[in-house]
């Protein structure tokens, strides 16, 4: 007899040898039982998890010998024929290569025959999303009002791509993923009854890279089997399977955290000269970083989200988790996520790695507001420190108000009469009087001494030199302009340095702008 891959020699033959589907199983149970049928089945769900296996086993449920019933014999002519898949009463429909009008046209023709030694004739229709639209329809009538002794049973991937007519006329079944627990113990069964030894931690490998999809464990452990005979180690599933060693993405990080840029670069250069895929590897850094984001959650929700890792894996992820603020991972996350998404259209993933890797090197933590807020409260709590006397006597000090101490107060309140007031010199500011010079022809001179200004203006002045103060205008008659340095000895700042510097020795020069 020739070889049986596992997958097909540990294909699930009772309800009960199903994983992991225990309320589909008990529902399509309970309406053998009860003798409750309906006439379409919706089966969906990610690959590999038992959607036709669920579709032979209710088939043999229903025209088994012994039957219906929710305990197929196995061993009658019926219930063996449609476990070899050559039932003329069960019929398996590729969805995929059968999506014309006229292969739904056929089998309308074919369902008004009663079955040939069943009960029902039986439909199954797999990857029914890819019919065409015309064959949608060209079903619809059959589907809604089909012969009494024709059941269907449709399973697919993608339910979402099916029309609301089809899915209206079904009883839908949702199928889960398989988690990796239950698939290390249908794992570990198979390998006992084999005579294969392999440890836990090559099992929760294989578990792990099926996602969830127990045919596709079975498929990777006939492989690893084919690499490593009868006794598997964890090495030799690695290595079988291309698994990429975590231990180089944990220090990484710890290189990141470190702000390690020289050991990043070198790590990547030890990555690629390992002949290690740079586009997948970054895969597993972009994942290792949503697993520190979400060990995050209290109080011990981190270790209930990383159930798919090994207890040691899971510590060290914890530890690395801690040292970091949720801010500053998020950030980290989202970087590695944009580059991840540009390495698949770029065709220099290591130079585009490695600039990521420098970039979150140098990426600056991340300040809370609590943290600030908490930094003011502390320096505001704290002694103030002693001022030092000046350096001069008060008299020679004592801030007087100036010129552009009156400019930027108008600026203030008037930007536009300031504005006005700038294009002018300043000639005196004596006696409570301000005189105010223009050149010849300036357009400013008339407009400033508009009424309504000179009332707001003067307004102003009395509030800035807190007295009463009166502003005259005149016209530079060929006279050359004012020296900047006569204007900056009126202002405040300008009187406080000549106070501690000798006035001999300092002058005073227009800032260029």
């Amino acid at each position: 007899m020739s070889y049986q891959v596992f997958a097909l020699k540990y294909r699930p033959q009772t309800f009960d040898e199903v994983v992991a589907q225990e309320a589909v199983t008990t529902t399509l149970k309970n309406a053998v039982r009860l003798k409750r049928l309906h006439h379409a089945y919706l089966l969906t769900g990610p690959r590999g998890i038992g959607k036709t296996s669920l579709a032979r086993l209710f088939s043999k449920a229903l025209n088994c010998q012994k039957g219906p019933t929710p305990d197929p014999c196995n061993a009658c002519p019926l219930c063996q024929d449609i476990t070899r898949g050559r039932s003329l009463d069960v019929l398996e429909i590729d969805g995929a290569s059968n999506t014309s009008v006229d292969d739904v046209r056929e089998l309308r023709e074919n369902i008004k025959y009663t079955p040939a030694s069943g009960r029902y004739k039986i439909y199954i229709i797999d990857e029914v999303h890819m019919l065409s639209t015309s064959a949608f329809n060209a079903l619809l009538k059959t589907l809604e009002e089909p012969p009494p002794h024709a059941i269907f049973i449709f399973a697919t991937t993608e339910p979402q791509k099916l029309p609301a007519t089809i899915l209206s006329r079904v009883l839908r079944f949702d199928l889960r993923r398989i988690p990796a627990a239950k698939i290390m113990e249908s794992l570990s069964s198979i390998a006992k009854k084999e005579g294969i030894k392999v440890d836990q931690e090559g099992l929760f490998l294989i578990a792990r890279e099926a996602a969830g999809s127990l045919r596709d464990a079975l498929s990777l452990m006939d492989q690893v089997v084919s690499f490593s005979g009868s006794a598997i180690k964890a090495s030799q599933v690695r290595e079988a399977l291309g698994i990429l060693s975590h231990d180089s993405v944990f220090e990484m990080t710890d290189l990141i955290f470190k702000r390690d840029a020289r050991g990043a670069m070198d790590k990547i250069r030890e990555i690629f000269e390992g002949g290690l895929d740079v586009k997948r590897w970054s895969g597993n850094l972009l994942n290792h970083f949503r697993h520190l984001l979400v060990s995050q959650i209290e109080p011990q929700g981190g270790q209930e989200v990383l159930q798919d890792f090994l207890p040691e894996e899971r510590e060290k992820i914890m530890a690395q988790a801690k040292q970091g603020s949720w801010a500053d991972l998020d950030r980290m996350f989202q970087i590695l996520y944009r580059a991840y998404e540009e390495m698949a259209r770029s065709t220099y993933p290591k130079t585009l790695l490695e600039i990521t890797c420098l970039r979150l090197c140098h990426l600056e933590s991340v300040q809370s507001i609590q943290e600030i807020l908490q930094r003011l409260e502390t320096l505001s709590s704290s002694p103030k420190p002693a001022v030092l006397p000046p350096l001069g006597p008060p008299s020679e000090i004592s801030p007087v108000p100036s010129w552009l101490g009156f400019l930027a107060f108008v600026k203030s309140h008037k930007p536009q009469l300031a504005s006005m007031l700038e294009h002018g010199s300043l000639v005196s500011m004596e006696h409570e009087r301000l005189i105010i010079s223009y050149p010849q022809g300036s357009i400013y001179y008339e407009v400033v001494q508009d009424p309504e200004r000179m009332v707001v203006l003067v307004s102003l002045a009395q509030k800035f030199f807190k007295k009463e103060m009166k502003i005259e205008w005149i016209l530079q008659e060929g006279s050359p302009p004012p020296d900047p340095a006569k204007m900056g000895r009126s202002h405040s700042i300008v009187d406080e340095a000549l106070a501690i510097f000798d006035p001999q020795e300092t002058r005073v020069v227009e800032r260029k702008s």
